[in-house]
């Protein structure tokens, strides 16, 4: 971890890696921690300006935090979702190799073994799918379906994915971690970015969150609570 005005931020070899995603991560990576270190350099600008009342400097803070924060943190939400996107492609694609949906008999018997490992005890499924080197059988019918068809943890799919991918194709598996790590990089990049802006110009979470184009918390909650029937009309 490296620390960006009092915040942390996950490092990443960035020149390790080539191509996308990574170069656009890496940009928005870059822009991230850029935003942070101008937030607090603007802000002791427009403080020390004499000719500025106290209203006059926060208004130029928050007018300064709108035109030049908001572009940023898209940039890296933006290249976090086609990481993430490119990801899927490549564990879809793995996943083609682990399952044959054309053999129909193979199909019946996934489905049979989702149904064993649901009925089952939460307890002797989990020693099962701690072993080394899982039933590629049962590997395949886990994989192939919703987790709640054969009673596993989304935690528990995700580990066993990453095993059989790394089996089959350790260069991709190696692909798949370093994306995964290039993007915990950026979205702890944006947090402190986020958090360094609203502390810097006293733009508040929830403005921000609208110029971001973010769902308001509080209509959320009380949307989900009236559909549920918790709120009276």
């Amino acid at each position: 971890m490296t620390m960006s005005h009092g915040r942390y931020v996950k490092p990443f070899d960035w020149p390790r890696h080539s191509g996308e995603p990574f170069v656009s991560l890496a940009g928005a990576y870059r822009a991230l921690n850029e935003l942070a270190d101008h937030s607090m350099a603007k802000a002791e600008e427009i403080s020390a300006d004499q000719n500025l009342s106290r209203l006059g400097k926060n208004a130029q803070l928050r007018n300064w935090a709108m035109a030049e924060g908001i572009a940023p943190i898209k940039k890296g939400r933006t290249s976090i979702l086609e990481a993430r996107r490119r990801a899927d492609e490549i564990r879809n694609s793995m996943n083609g190799l682990i399952v044959d949906k054309s053999d129909i008999a193979a199909a019946i018997v996934r489905d049979r073994v989702r149904t064993w490992l649901r009925d089952m005890d939460p307890a002797e499924r989990n020693s099962l799918l701690m072993v080394d080197r899982v039933d590629p059988h049962i590997a395949a019918a886990i994989i192939e379906a919703p987790n709640v068809l054969s009673g596993v943890t989304a935690q528990q799919k995700q580990l066993l994915e990453a095993r059989l991918i790394h089996d089959l194709n350790p260069e991709k598996s190696a692909q798949l971690r370093a994306i995964q790590q290039a993007t915990e990089a950026v979205e702890s990049a944006e947090r402190a970015a986020r958090l360094t802006l609203q502390r810097a110009t006293g733009v508040g979470e929830h403005e921000l969150g609208e110029a971001l184009g973010e769902p308001n918390k509080l209509a959320v909650i009380t949307n989900s609570l009236s559909d549920h029937g918790g709120v009276a009309a």
